[in-house]
């Protein structure tokens, strides 16, 4: 199940996470079993620390709730979105995939 983010008022085009969980599933070709379960293997990390990144930049969640998504505190959640800040800049790989889920996001999110 998707989370919506209660403090988004209707008409804004938000429509919680579940699109940044679908584009990153699919960029990522994972599932979102495999994403909310505990696994902690590193094709599955990049995808659950690529939603949170996105979560953070395209919807108004804080990072307790993002963090909420895979069961994780706000720490959690802060070291993932700044991880791929940081590789997104030496990464001309994963910052092309960023650039296509941006794309995709932008269709039904406004920043």
């Amino acid at each position: 199940m998707c989370y919506i983010d209660p403090l988004e008022v209707p008409g804004n085009y938000m429509s919680g996470t579940c699109k940044i969980e679908e584009a990153c599933c699919e960029k990522f070709k994972v599932s979102m079993n495999d994403l909310k379960s505990k696994q902690r293997f590193r094709d599955i990390i990049l995808p659950k620390q690529v939603i949170m990144y996105m979560c953070r930049k395209f919807t108004s969640m804080s990072y307790p709730n993002i963090a909420r998504l895979f069961n994780y505190d706000h720490c959690t959640a802060i070291h993932s979105v700044k991880t791929i800040e940081n590789q997104r800049q030496t990464n001309k790989a994963l910052d092309q995939d960023l650039k296509d889920i941006e794309d995709i996001l932008s269709l039904y999110y406004k920043c």
